[in-house]
């Protein structure tokens, strides 16, 4: 009998919080495209469930779900307002991250991946000074690493995982690694990996489709043609492009084209006057290229270390820094060059078999890495090979 009257009494009090949650008045801050009634029925929802009065970035926050997690895509407006919803949820809450998070999944569901990427950066720079949740974290990482890698923009993503993975967090006291066995593949040999991808080729085109004019899309498109060898379609795409956006990325792509149809003329052209200013790294060994040409062997030196500074797995650096070396008769440097470019050869075959649960083979590539002078990448795969024997 008692039983059956705490019951009743908390049937009551949660049926009071919900009729009073639904006659209260909403926030005058309404997106567009969300009415009064919409946001008084979640939050008397939410308060059902919670049994208690939800503060109003959960109510924001279970409303952006709703919409989001429809299988269809929503119209504009409708996208526009569940955006918003999530955009309600200051970074400061608890939800935040996840809000900014679930805001990216939304824009990436519509194919629109300049504000998902920027959605999930957001995630990205409160992980550097709050505590996000690792599984967050970790999540809006990965979905910038694949839009990065769609888009074929490896330097962007090689700064994003050389950041999560040097970041400390203060609150941690072990040594999280937090980039993945594949993340430190990405990291550490962005060229020795699949680019020209059937899945890649076909997710950029929603990202055009839904946004035709973005630059760096376009720029991607051209880089696609490349890498497919159709060299003369992707030289008059690129040439078009590059007319209505001459920002880095769409000239990289050009230069890089010309480079390969062995268009020096034009490549000079394009090649940016002043290079002191920081500049996408396949120009840069486009440049020492050109002065290997001109037997100009101390500039073509100073281009391709700095390749190599930026991209120090990149052989064909390593081949063109040999050549200079050779041309001043610095024999002993180029021996060593072209040993580190002879392990980079056999990197590339051994990478492939490293996975999860094969330490032996982990542990043989970071004795390559070694050889190669990639220290910092037999670091990193030394930590896995050892976190593998363990599992064992």
């Amino acid at each position: 009998m008692r039983r059956s009257r705490i019951i009743s009494v908390v049937v009551l009090i949660g049926l009071a919080i919900g009729v009073w949650v639904a006659l209260r008045p909403a926030p005058l801050d309404l997106p567009a495209g969300i009415t009064a009634e919409e946001y008084r029925r979640a939050e008397a929802k939410l308060a059902g469930v919670l049994k208690r009065e939800p503060q109003p970035a959960e109510v924001w926050f279970r409303i952006g779900m709703d919409a989001s997690t429809s299988e269809e895509l929503l119209p504009s407006q409708k996208l526009t307002a569940a955006a918003e919803c999530f955009r309600h949820v200051d970074d400061v809450h608890a939800l935040g991250p996840s809000a900014r998070m679930q805001e990216g999944h939304l824009w990436l569901k519509h194919h629109l991946a300049a504000k998902a990427e920027a959605c999930y950066r957001d995630v990205l720079v409160l992980d550097r000074t709050t505590e996000v949740p690792e599984a967050v974290a970790a999540t809006a990482r990965s979905f910038l690493v694949y839009i990065l890698s769609v888009e074929i923009r490896l330097e962007d993503r090689g700064r994003v995982l050389t950041e999560c993975g040097e970041r400390s967090r203060p609150w941690q006291s072990v040594d999280l690694r937090v980039l993945s066995l594949n993340e430190c593949k990405q990291l550490h040999f962005p060229h020795m990996l699949g680019l020209n991808s059937e899945k890649g080729r076909q997710r950029l085109a929603e990202f055009l489709n839904a946004d035709p004019g973005n630059p760096d899309l376009l720029a991607a498109q051209g880089r696609y043609l490349t890498l497919d060898g159709q060299l003369t379609k992707a030289r008059d795409y690129l040439e078009a492009v590059v007319k209505k956006h001459s920002t880095p990325a769409c000239t990289a792509a050009l230069v890089d084209c010309c480079y390969q149809q062995n268009d020096w003329e034009r490549v000079v052209e394009l090649l940016p006057g002043n290079h002191e200013q920081p500049e996408p790294w396949i120009i840069t060994r486009v440049r020492g290229q050109r002065a290997l040409q001109a037997k100009d062997w101390l500039s073509a030196e100073e281009n391709f270390r700095r390749v190599l500074i930026k991209e120090p797995a990149d052989q064909e650096s390593h081949v063109g820094l040999a050549a200079a070396l050779q041309g001043q008769d610095r024999h002993e440097e180029r021996s060593e060059i072209l040993r580190a470019s002879a392990a980079l050869a056999r990197i590339r075959v051994e990478m492939v078999r490293v996975r999860e649960n094969t330490p032996e083979e982990a542990s043989a590539l970071v004795q390559l890495c070694l050889e190669a002078g990639l220290n910092k990448a037999a670091e990193d795969f030394g930590w896995h090979a050892g976190r593998m024997q363990q599992m064992r």
